[in-house]
């Protein structure tokens, strides 16, 4: 899988299997077939070919057009409309953290603390 990082002046299109952190100023096209895992930002539309997969772990902050898969671990501003057999996934971000992100009760993080000072 091919990873892209910075910041592009979009429209932009992901014709092979993409890792992509960063942000799109303008739409973002995944050709059919292909794996995207967006983390950031695409400040314009979201279009999904026929078959393509994307795990949105970020933001669109327009419209989303799918006709495969799209997992949102994040945020579409704008609509959300599947097309020809697409299918969209809201996953509960709550469910999906690991242990680490899991929010502590205060005694436990004053516990963790002293025991690294008694160190």
């Amino acid at each position: 899988m091919k990873r892209v990082e910075g910041k592009f002046l979009g429209p932009m299109e992901f014709r092979e299997d993409t890792s992509f952190h960063g942000m799109i100023e303008g739409d973002a096209i995944v050709a059919p077939g292909v794996t995207l895992l967006a983390h950031g930002m695409i400040a314009g539309d979201l279009d999904i070919g026929s078959g393509a997969t994307v795990e949105l772990r970020g933001m669109v902050d327009g419209s989303s057009l799918n006709r495969g898969t799209l997992k949102v671990y994040g945020v579409v501003r704008g609509f959300m409309r599947d097309e020809e057999g697409g299918e969209t996934i809201l996953v509960d971000r709550s469910r999906s953290r690991g242990e680490r992100d899991r929010p502590r009760s205060r005694s436990t993080r004053r516990s963790r603390d002293r025991s690294s000072l008694d160190s």
